[in-house]
């Protein structure tokens, strides 16, 4: 068991993380390829004319009416995302709809090779968390469950995107999984590395953060790092709240998607034409950023225009991540407060609050913190440098948990009434309906019934309770036995009914039965229809216990293995 354990551990970090490598290689090859014919002067006017400003424009639309031709194609009318696999991996049987996350791989590349202010590296862990769970149809799922084979896909994604392996391993457990298996740790490090080795072996070193650190006194650039976590903070909160509430707003108005799609488009070229650093994923502006090629002045203006581009790009029908547009947002903001302090006369390493800056608006939006802090280890090769943005990635990541939430994706589960911060347990009762334990095990009497006929029926089938049912078999109430012993001849079932009993519905989920059912105090609680109060059936405690007992045996399986 051990070694066919291990092989297979072996075999499915291998092939995941090979795969995931070579296609984040040709997803990213593709935007870059798309940006770069977006750039050129079709026109041929040269300098600054209106024309020359056309092409972002028709760009945009292009990516836009393929992005709606792919939703067409594929029949989907809601988009994939790092929230998905999240909520996938904490159900002991999700599952990731491959139609579905294909036509948000398209969309997304579509949305990227136009010019969207938006990120690759979302989709990219999205990719991964969609090849691991169409790995896991053809795996032997007795063996590894299912977090397994997607926390291979998302660590080979950050691995292969970033070239950080360690970093990968950590942002599998920290924000995908939110738990360390013994059993999962091995194919997810597997996967990881792999992809990591092969990424570099065939298409070299793509790092855009090898910078020279330099020398600094740690003690004299604490009180501004964590100056640079308060104002992370509230500009990734400012973000991603912002974020919620216009994606909200639109699709809660009576514009239709054509008209939102055709005014983002229109939006982001206007910001495109003033500010063209903020279009697509900016990496090449985020290097330039890093050399200190722009005084505070032009940060500002980045900071400014890249924050209503994403909220424009991401609310107005374009498909992304935010991982990107967090670096470039970051950076700006980090430079902006280096260089105000120095200004003011602090001897500030402008360097230093960006790499910060970056590393905590991530973090922050992304939830995991740890992950971003081992990124920045892995890309500077500083264990200082990595000492020191962590002071800004705590306290940014701090500040945004108790007043927001834990990351982006957790309040976009938490729009639809999934509360991941509740647990696997939580999630799994709420995902199981009371209807699919209810029984028929009980006895039902029509409100005429003599008191002496129920009891007699009562003691005949070994019953304490009974239910009172009308002609329109509409619940009336139950019947207690200790009530029909004590009652008069002439006394019927519905004089006897107690109405005020614990009931359920048919709609309700197990955690809901649970709770409703903590003070009960009885055998069995009657199950009713939402609409006419007819009874379905009945569920025992035992049920309820029984129920529960399943849902943490595949929890156990989960975490543990």
């Amino acid at each position: 068991m051990m070694v066919r354990l291990f092989v297979i551990s072996l075999t499915v970090g291998l092939s995941i993380g090979s795969l995931v490598a070579l296609f984040a290689h040709l997803f990213v090859q593709i935007i870059s390829t798309a940006q770069y014919l977006g750039q050129q002067d079709y026109f041929g006017s040269g300098g600054y004319s209106i024309f020359n400003h056309l092409t972002p424009f028709l760009w945009l639309l292009g990516g836009f009416l393929l992005v709606r031709l792919i939703a067409k194609l594929f029949q989907v009318d809601k988009w994939q995302g790092p929230a998905d696999a999240i909520y996938m991996v904490h159900r002991a049987d999700g599952t990731l709809a491959p139609r579905q996350g294909l036509a948000t791989m398209l969309a997304a590349l579509a949305s990227l090779g136009g010019g969207a202010s938006l990120g690759q590296y979302g989709p990219i862990v999205h990719m991964g968390a969609l090849f691991g769970s169409l790995f896991q149809r053809l795996s032997v799922r007795a063996t590894l469950s299912n977090d397994v084979f997607v926390g291979c896909g998302v660590a080979a994604a950050i691995s292969a995107g970033f070239q950080a392996p360690i970093a990968g391993i950590i942002f599998a457990h920290e924000a995908v999984l939110r738990h360390f298996s013994a059993r999962a740790i091995a194919p997810i490090a597997i996967a990881s590395i792999t992809a990591s080795a092969l990424s570099s072996w065939l298409f070299g070193s793509s790092s855009f953060l090898q910078i020279d650190i330099g020398n600094y006194d740690l003690l004299m650039v604490v009180p501004a790092l964590l100056m640079g976590g308060v104002l992370f903070a509230l500009i990734a909160i400012m973000l991603m709240a912002s974020q919620l509430k216009l994606a909200g707003w639109l699709a809660a108005s009576r514009f239709s998607v054509w008209q939102i799609g055709l005014a983002g488009v229109f939006l982001l070229g206007i910001i495109a034409t003033a500010v063209p650093e903020t279009l697509g994923l900016g990496m090449s502006t985020i290097s330039a950023m890093l050399d200190g090629q722009y005084p505070v002045s032009i940060l500002a203006v980045f900071l400014i225009a890249k924050i209503l581009a994403v909220l424009i790009a991401s609310s107005f029908g374009f498909v992304g991540g935010f991982v990107s547009p967090a670096l470039f947002i970051g950076a700006a903001a980090g430079g902006m407060l280096a260089l105000c302090l120095n200004m003011l006369g602090f001897d500030i390493s402008v360097l230093l609050l960006m790499v910060a800056g970056m590393a905590a608006l991530s973090a922050t939006i992304v939830g995991a913190p740890i992950a971003m802090v081992m990124l920045v280890f892995e890309l500077t090769h500083s264990y200082d440098f990595a000492v020191a943005a962590m002071l800004s990635v705590v306290v940014a990541t701090f500040l945004s948990h108790i007043s927001f939430g834990h990351s982006l994706f957790d309040q976009q589960l938490a729009k639809r009434n999934i509360d991941i911060s509740k647990g696997r347990g939580h999630l799994e009762l709420s995902a199981r309906n009371i209807k699919d334990i209810i029984t028929q095990n009980y006895l039902g009497f029509s409100p005429q019934t003599k008191a002496g006929d129920v009891l007699d029926a009562m003691v005949k089938h070994q019953q304490t309770e009974a239910y009172c049912i009308d002609e329109q078999g509409q619940y009336v109430g139950k019947l207690m036995v200790y009530d029909l012993v004590r009652a008069k001849v002439s006394e019927t079932a519905g004089s006897l009914a107690v109405a005020d009993q614990i009931s359920l519905t048919v709609t309700d989920n197990l955690q809901q039965a649970i709770e409703r059912a903590a003070n009960f105090v009885g055998e069995t609680i009657p199950v009713l229809t939402e609409d006419s109060h007819h009874i379905a059936g009945v569920v025992t405690e035992g049920d309820l216990f029984a129920a529960y007992l399943d849902c943490q045996r595949d929890i156990q399986r989960i975490e543990h293995g």
